[in-house]
């Protein structure tokens, strides 16, 4: 329960400030209605098993990639409960799929933000250029 007496989904840390939920979003954030949702949503299969590639990666990625399928259902859900903003951060691969999905969900879906990390990552095995540069994806209700 929280200081109002609402009920919380099983499995819920509720303090003054923070309501920390453990599971699947589509499980135990079903009952959110937010002003923003910020993600860093998992990248795209190019990214991920470009890491799984890379002998030289710092930590293995242990989640699985999203495709459309995974963001057209993010942002149908949260479209509707969502009263302002949705940002995502994101690969260059899905980029067009979030823009396609704020759209569908009839969304106002602004020109992406480079997100700029300089040294980001190098490729030592010069087997191409690096990318210092994510993505993020915003979109407003209309």
């Amino acid at each position: 329960m929280t200081a109002k007496g609402r009920k919380r989904a099983e499995g819920a840390v509720v303090s003054p400030t923070v309501d920390l939920r453990l599971g699947r979003w589509q499980d135990v954030l079903g009952d959110v209605r937010p002003d923003a949702v910020i993600v860093d949503a998992p990248y795209s299969e190019r990214t991920h098993r470009g890491a799984a590639q890379d002998a030289t990666a710092r930590t293995e990625i242990n989640y699985a990639w999203w495709g459309k399928t995974e963001i057209d259902a993010f942002v149908s859900s949260w479209a509707p409960r969502t009263s302002c903003w949705i940002a995502s951060v994101t690969d260059s691969n899905l980029m067009p799929l979030w823009l396609d999905a704020y759209e569908a969900a009839g969304m106002y879906a602004f020109a992406p933000v480079g997100i700029v990390f300089s040294g980001m990552g190098v490729r030592l095995a010069a087997d191409g250029p690096a990318s210092w540069t994510l993505h993020l994806c915003v979109a407003r209700r209309k």
